[in-house]
């Protein structure tokens, strides 16, 4: 398992806001496919998956502003089936700015 962060998208980003999921819990993803939309101060955009995964909790709702380095969901890869007991205990084990 590993979490997806708010990825900085511009030099002067500080925060953002998940406007949409595109990828639901479940979910199958490969490199490259859409998983949601952030909002910045200048754009809106599709934040692509760097690695192929199964989305299996959304830790921020959309409409929220978080800023840069928030852990937003945690994926499974796709061989890996993890209980809600192992994802909750993953998800203690996370902090800001860890992983992607």
């Amino acid at each position: 398992m590993h979490a997806l962060h708010l990825p900085r998208l511009g030099q002067t980003m500080e925060s953002g806001t998940v406007t949409e999921w595109v990828a639901d819990i479940g979910d199958r993803f490969d490199t490259a496919d859409a998983v949601y939309v952030v909002e910045t101060e200048k754009v809106e955009t599709e934040v692509e998956a760097r690695e192929p995964g199964r989305l299996v909790r959304i830790l921020v709702e959309a409409d929220v502003e978080i800023e840069v380095g928030t852990p937003l969901a945690v994926i499974a890869d796709h061989d890996e089936d993890p209980s809600e007991a192992d994802i909750d205990a993953f998800v203690a084990t996370l902090s800001a700015g860890d992983g992607d």
